[in-house]
């Protein structure tokens, strides 16, 4: 009888400890999913991911926005770091930085660069934010624009950023989000391989197949977002020709518009030249008189996007002839030297800067130039023996200048 009893407690017991451990195999997820929907700063909604980095440069200095988290709910916000360093990556201190966002509020909007080079602020988010699923913030020091994207994550809504389609060659990579509904989530691709970066961001890497593929964010929920991507032959994807060119202030290139889905738009920064239409498969570009490296940007009717490199220099300024010498000997004797009679025309000619170019000389008396054609004339002048000089100057539209000397003398007769 003992033994049956001692042999019945322990069953009991069994049964007791596997319920516990059963009790905490619930508990655990259920407090890890608790702890994951709370924001890091407590506001509410999922917690934001990694940081996310928007960088441009030009040929003097690199310029990048890191937001952190990456991704935030309506109510929340995120740090946002500018740095602007050479392309040596010492620091550019003391620049003035403008900040501008496509959606809440920014503070301060606009600073300067400590001696590390960097500007930082912050992003708000509405409680009533109804927009997204992301802003774009950018941020404009020396007229250089680097932009990052941040994710707004709207509970009760699942989509993918970007939207798509997109078009991707065998082998392209593309960062996605998944953006809004309920952590956690998966995500299943019909083609390619995906890399996770964190809970909400995935890199996708286009396989060897061309075709269309979809890639599925699912969420706690159930809700699922799709976005589509077609992988295609060179000849399939959006393509900018050419690539990369270098003007001289008021040259002109025709940029041609390939691919991908028409209509096509063009967009190039109104402060570097002027484009001679921003709609149709070509454009021709103008450039201005600011030197630096632009972006001219394509992009289609689904938002693919290309870009072209524009190198803008602007060639030092340069005059012909640098130096004139007039020499005649007078006439008449030692005792009597008599005079010189000077009488002649010199074509000066301005190459560089930045047209158009203004002629003009110090003495009107001597000579005279042609502001315009740069044609300079003398005479007929009669002078004694001397040494005398007149000084031809050239500017250019940006106000470059270059001088030559025109030297002038009349030398005593010969003993």
């Amino acid at each position: 009888m003992r033994e049956r009893e001692m042999t019945r407690s322990m069953r009991n017991r069994g049964r007791t400890l596997r319920g516990i451990a059963l009790f905490s195999l619930l508990l655990i997820p259920a407090l890890l999913v608790g702890c994951k929907n709370k924001g890091s700063d407590g506001s509410k909604g999922p917690s934001g991911g990694a940081t996310i980095t928007g960088t441009a440069q030009n040929g003097v200095f690199r310029l990048s926005v890191n937001i952190n988290p990456n991704t935030i709910p309506p109510g929340g916000s995120a740090g946002i770091t500018v740095l602007a360093t050479t392309l040596n990556g010492a620091p550019l201190d003391n620049r003035p930085v403008q900040m501008a966002t496509s959606g809440g509020t920014l503070n301060p909007v606009a600073g300067k660069t400590d001696s590390a080079g960097k500007f930082v602020t912050s992003i708000s988010i509405e409680d009533t934010f109804a927009g997204g699923p992301s802003v774009e913030v950018s941020a404009i020091v020396d007229g250089l624009t680097a932009k990052a994207t941040l994710f707004i994550n709207v509970p009760g809504t699942l989509s993918i950023d970007p939207k798509g389609p997109l078009f991707l060659a065998p082998g392209d990579t593309q960062f996605l989000n998944c953006v809004g509904g309920v952590d956690p989530v998966r995500w299943e691709p019909s083609g390619g391989t995906l890399n996770r970066l964190n809970e909400r961001s995935v890199i996708f890497t286009a396989g060897s197949l061309t075709g269309i593929f979809f890639v599925k964010c699912t969420d706690a929920a159930n809700n699922s977002a799709s976005v589509e991507i077609n992988i295609g032959t060179a000849q399939t994807l959006l393509t900018i020709a050419p690539t990369s060119v270098s003007l001289r202030p008021g040259q002109t290139q025709i940029f041609q518009a390939t691919g991908g889905r028409p209509p096509y738009t063009w967009s190039f920064p109104a402060t570097a030249g002027t484009l001679s239409t921003t709609t149709g498969p070509t454009t021709t570009l103008t450039a201005g008189t600011t030197e630096g490296t632009f972006t001219l940007l394509l992009t289609d009717s689904v938002g693919a996007t290309k870009s072209a490199a524009v190198n803008i220099r602007v060639e030092a300024l340069t005059l012909s002839p640098d130096k004139v010498d007039a020499v005649q000997t007078a006439s008449g004797t030692i005792a009597a030297p008599g005079t010189c009679t000077f009488s002649f025309t010199v074509q000066f000619t301005a190459t560089g800067g930045v047209p158009t170019y203004t002629f003009s000389n110090a003495i009107a008396q001597i000579g005279t130039i042609n502001p315009t054609t740069g044609l300079y004339t003398v005479g007929p002048i009669t002078v004694g023996v001397s040494k005398f000089n007149d000084v031809v100057t050239v500017r250019d539209s940006i106000g470059q200048q270059k001088s030559a000397t025109v030297n002038f003398e009349c030398k005593a007769p010969a003993i």
